[in-house]
């Protein structure tokens, strides 16, 4: 990386990253995995062992709207308050 990024915060060191050190990867550490056998591997597998590159990378990052866990937050769980009519088992 560039001299000088040390003392920035994480999200300003990543928007710095050149297109070179994207590409190469040297940026991500999380792809070091043991070698598969071959006869199990599968098809998430074969995509997952692959360094992200800026073809893959996305380039923006859209958040969810939280309004239904604020809402069940306020409210609260839903719960059966319904009559019980069956029998209770006897252990005996």
């Amino acid at each position: 990386m560039a001299s000088g990024t040390n003392n920035l915060p994480e999200k300003q060191k990543l928007i710095n990253l050149t297109t070179k050190e994207i590409q190469e990867g040297d940026w991500f550490d999380g792809y070091k995995t043991k070698k598969q056998h071959p006869m199990y591997m599968t098809s998430g597998m074969e995509y997952g062992s692959h360094r992200p590159t800026v073809h893959t990378m996305p380039t923006s990052f859209h958040a969810k709207s939280q309004k239904f866990s604020e809402h069940l937050g306020t409210c609260g769980m839903y719960r059966d308050q319904s009559l019980n009519t069956s029998m209770d088992k006897s252990i005996v």
